[in-house]
């Protein structure tokens, strides 16, 4: 696990420098730039912060240094876009580092079993990222009726 307390660090380490290249880049710069998709997700983000980021880091839509960048020129605070960022890329490094950890194991000691838990270790992540994408769906047309 001293892997994934790395590998997180970094990433949210990165994302936090990206953030703030953001907050010194002005917002008439940053919408000149990112155009109307990014406009939307900036507006998000000023609405809903911390869900658009975890959403964000879970579902890669956009380049992740784009999303940070537009963070920082948004008006969501730092608090928010950084909880945020560890919530939605935990699972994503978790399934990393499990993959990696597996694959090593199934190197050291190729066994049936090793292999099989590799498998399966890729087997739990696709089927969590299947589940989140239709529950976003499921989500996104609950909120289109709502405009309706």
């Amino acid at each position: 696990m001293i892997a994934f307390g790395y590998a997180l660090g970094g990433a949210t380490l990165s994302a936090v420098s990206s953030y703030l290249i953001g907050q010194w880049i002005s917002r008439d710069t940053i919408r000149r730039l990112a155009g109307s998709r990014l406009n939307r997700i900036s507006r998000s983000l000023g609405r809903q912060g911390l869900l658009t980021i975890i959403i964000a880091r879970m579902i890669p839509i956009t380049p992740f240094t784009i999303v940070n960048i537009v963070a920082g020129a948004s008006h969501i605070r730092f608090k928010e876009y950084i909880i945020g960022t560890m919530i939605g890329m935990t699972p994503g490094v978790l399934a990393i580092v499990l993959i990696v950890d597996r694959l090593a194991k199934a190197v050291d000691e190729p066994q049936p079993t090793s292999f099989a838990m590799v498998a399966l270790v890729i087997a739990a992540i696709a089927l969590a990222t299947l589940a989140l994408r239709a529950w976003l769906l499921r989500r996104k047309k609950k909120g289109e009726k709502k405009l309706s």
